[in-house]
Order: structure tokens, then sequence, then C-alpha cells
């Protein structure tokens, strides 16, 4: 895929599968040395306290380098979504497993990790050689 086609790809899995998602948002991708990523943005120039995402396609792998939700949209299913559109987007590219790292807390409550085991994502080993309760977890999940 090029960088046109890859933020075709982008658009339509939002539009299908984000209930937020609106045409003025900004999508853009990246080519680089054989690597690619994805940008979303609602909120043009806005680096926080912003509903986007942040991936990168290596080989047969996507990167989730950032997903967050902006406050007043949390705890209503957006997440959900939105990782939802990232695996759609990867498997369209025949990426065939998602990695991220699972840092911090929920809303909710709950651990990142507890989160992301509930959309499907597995613990594969700790981000650092710490193991101690605080030490974050590298999660994936094998696309099908």
């Amino acid at each position: 895929m090029n960088r046109e086609e890859l933020e075709t790809c982008a658009k339509k899995h939002l539009r299908r599968g984000f209930r937020l998602y609106k045409e003025e948002h900004d999508v853009y991708a990246h080519m680089h040395n054989g690597s690619a990523t994805v940008t979303y943005r609602t909120r043009r120039g806005v680096p926080t306290e912003t509903t986007r995402f942040d991936i990168q396609f290596i080989g047969e792998t996507c990167f989730v380098n950032h997903i967050e939700i902006e406050p007043e949209e949390q705890e209503k299913g957006h997440g959900r979504n939105l990782y939802s559109v990232v695996e759609e987007i990867a498997r369209e590219k025949g990426i065939k497993r998602i990695e991220l790292t699972a840092s911090g807390k929920m809303p909710d409550g709950r651990t990142k990790t507890e989160y992301m085991e509930s959309l499907g994502y597995t613990r594969v080993r700790r981000a650092t050689q710490e193991d101690d309760e605080n030490t974050p977890w590298i999660v994936e999940k094998v696309l099908s």
C-alpha cells in the first residue's frame, strides 16, 4: 500500500467503525524505509486531550504507539471502537499481529493490561527487566 491508499483505508475503517469520526478530522500516513505510520486526530494542532491514534507498521506487526480518547468522551465505548478500527486497518494491510505497551490505569480503575486483555490481547513480556506490579506489559493480538 502506498501513502494515499493507506490514508484511504484508514478513513474507510474510521467511517465504518468509529462513531466520533468526521471527514474534517486529520488522517495522515507517512512511509519511511519500509515502515508506515498512520496518525488520526479529532482536533487539529492539539497534541493531548484529543481523540487520536498513532500506529506504525513494520514487517508483519502493527505497533500501537498511542491511543487516546478525549476526557469528555471516555467510558462510552469509543476506545474499544478505536482499537477495532486499528485492527481492521491492520488486517487490510496484511498485518499478522498488533503489539503495544499497556501501562497506566483506565478511568474505571482497571489497569491498561486488564483492559487490553478484555479486548483479546495477551501478555507477552514485561516492558523492562524489572518485574514488579508497576512495570508495564507488552501485549499482543494475533490477527486472523
